[in-house]
């Protein structure tokens, strides 16, 4: 995951405070994608996913959160999956 540790985590969490749809699906659909590796590393990792950790610290957390009130169902829809699922 050497595209995470050149900050892409960060990019693509900075990605969903854009306004364009299209954008934050796919941003999202890719931090799903980044979280579930995360899941298979916590074996490694004391049982932490690592990426869950990262968003937490990075203070992306809140702009995760704000999805929820988003107007697109999509939006709403992928937000609530990766919140039950990570957070």
């Amino acid at each position: 995951m050497m595209a995470i540790e050149k900050g892409a985590l960060e990019a693509l969490l900075q990605n969903l405070q854009l306004t364009d749809v299209k954008v934050i699906k796919n941003s999202l659909q890719a931090l799903n994608e980044i979280l579930k590796h995360g899941e298979n590393l916590k074996s490694r990792t004391n049982g932490i996913n690592p990426f869950t950790k990262r968003v937490m610290e990075s203070g992306f957390l809140q702009v995760l959160e704000n999805l929820q009130a988003h107007p697109s169902e999509d939006i709403y829809l992928l937000f609530t999956d990766i919140a039950h699922r990570f957070f």
